[in-house]
């Protein structure tokens, strides 16, 4: 299930490369700390909302004081103002977000993504049935990073976290290798893949890094 996630000797071979990358190899994610003004569902500036019909999209936090928590959540943005926090549901829905590359993702290249994720102790929300029964969401989830050639539509799982539990800030660096080309990005919510029925939980989400291209790893490196 970790996998895509880049060990720490890997990644000081890509910190070193990064060094001395070409502007040209960058592709940038825009509005990557997912600023915006803090709410119920919305999505920040730059990302469109892939949900399912007639459940609501993600959150943008946090509500600080004098304001109530939104939903519970307390956690400071770890970049910026805000973040984005994102639910799955016991009814087998979850939450995502995606945007354009401002150049694809070419096939059999490597490239490096880093991401800042957290997860929140209190996420209290209502239901499609009763907004006004707070319930919690608070089963660790995963990030599934997706690539694909059209808004919402995915098409090749590029990366994927393990179950975030962690209820303070910690970056996650990823290696992305698509087979094909990639012209968008897919951040999703998503269950445990070892859990057999869908829960109710959450997962947040800041500071996303610009991708780049880096030296695919070698077998030894694997």
């Amino acid at each position: 299930m970790t996998r895509f996630i880049i060990s720490n000797f890997f990644l000081f071979l890509v910190l070193n490369t990064l060094l001395g990358q070409d502007i040209n190899d960058t592709i940038h994610i825009i509005n990557g700390s997912f600023e915006g003004v803090p709410g119920c569902c919305k999505s920040p500036t730059e990302w469109i909302v892939c949900g399912f019909e007639d459940e609501t999209p993600p959150d943008i936090q946090p509500l600080l004081p004098p304001e109530k928590p939104l939903f519970g959540v307390t956690l400071k943005a770890v970049h910026g103002d805000t973040y984005i926090g994102m639910v799955i549901r016991q009814n087998g829905t979850y939450e995502s977000i995606d945007q354009k590359l401002t150049k694809p993702l070419k096939a059999d290249n490597c490239y490096y993504f880093s991401i800042y994720l957290s997860h929140s102790p209190i996420y209290n929300s209502g239901t499609r049935e009763n907004y006004k029964i707070l319930i919690p969401y608070t089963t660790p989830a995963v990030l599934r990073i997706w690539g694909g050639n059209n808004y919402c539509q995915p098409k090749e799982l590029l990366g994927m976290s393990y179950p975030i539990e962690n209820t303070e800030w910690i970056r996650f660096n990823f290696e992305l290798s698509p087979k094909s080309e990639v012209n968008y990005i897919e951040l999703e919510a998503y269950y445990n893949p070892s859990s057999t029925v869908p829960y109710n939980g959450n997962i947040l989400l800041d500071h996303a890094s610009d991708i780049i291209l880096i030296p695919c790893k070698t077998d030894k490196e694997k």
